[in-house]
């Protein structure tokens, strides 16, 4: 009888000592409490109407700073949305994109405020309720992963209706930008180029060896917002196979050049 006590006893003192040690490690990685996390985490998002005219997703997210190096996970609703674009506050900041993807990775050292803006291009309607993520992690100091790391999640579905505010942009661009989406793209790609100035301007496409396939803008023009469509032909306004397409802005003695995939 001793015995057989004596057995019951190790079980039920081995099953307290495992529930223990589950807890602990469960509890360690667990999303922080609202109420314990700091003042700088936060995740908002709001429909903007661009100077074209067009509305976008304005996602902005912010992480207070630590003492250690942070990961930070920016994530969207798979399919819903393309990124246009991002700024960030801290240069220090390294932000990590995966063509095609629905997330943004950032990797920030000690003390970095962290805070940044995504303009999100809408796939279908822009209208209806979308999840928004950002999850924080903090790793132990020289960018070694700690024993037990820090996590801040925060996950939120946010209605994004009605009627778009105007972007804050000035009535005249502060300096010369080129950009084209979607990209890549099936049919026909917008693309937008910003002059700061009166000035000749070219916007050409070219292919992989550099040889001429459409001119979609050529004159001089005042300072403002432009956009061109091209449609995925050549100068016969015949279709052009699938592939890597550059468009080149030529205003002035300034040049830009985006690189561009038509997919069929």
């Amino acid at each position: 009888m001793n015995i057989y006590l004596g057995d019951i006893m190790k079980n039920i003192f081995a099953t307290i000592i495992l529930f223990v040690a589950a807890t602990a490690i469960f509890a360690g990685t667990q999303p922080v409490p609202s109420s314990e996390r700091g003042s700088g985490t936060d995740l908002n998002a709001r429909l903007v109407r661009d100077v074209y005219g067009e509305t976008r997703a304005i996602v902005v997210a912010s992480a207070a700073p630590s003492d250690e190096f942070c990961t930070m996970k920016i994530s969207w609703n798979e399919g819903a949305f393309s990124l246009e674009g991002y700024r960030f506050t801290d240069e220090n900041v390294a932000p990590e994109v995966v063509e095609g993807s629905s997330e943004l990775v950032l990797y920030a050292p000690p003390e970095a405020s962290i805070e940044i803006e995504l303009t999100l291009r809408f796939s279908g309607e822009a209208d209806g309720k979308y999840a928004f993520s950002l999850d924080v992690v903090s790793s132990g100091t020289g960018g070694e992963q700690s024993r037990s790391p820090d996590l801040i999640a925060l996950h939120r579905d946010i209605t994004l209706s009605g009627e778009a505010e105007d972007a804050a942009v000035p009535a005249i661009p502060t300096e010369m930008a080129l950009r084209n989406s979607p990209n890549p793209f099936n049919s026909a790609t917008t693309i937008k180029y910003d002059l700061p100035e009166r000035c000749f301007v070219r916007v050409d496409i070219y292919d992989v060896l550099g040889r001429a396939v459409r001119t979609l803008a050529c004159g001089e023009k005042p300072a403002g917002f432009y956009r061109a469509v091209w449609d995925g032909t050549d100068l016969q306004n015949m279709h052009v196979s699938s592939g890597i397409y550059f468009v080149k802005l030529a205003a002035g003695d300034k040049t830009r050049v985006v690189k561009m995939q038509l997919i069929k």
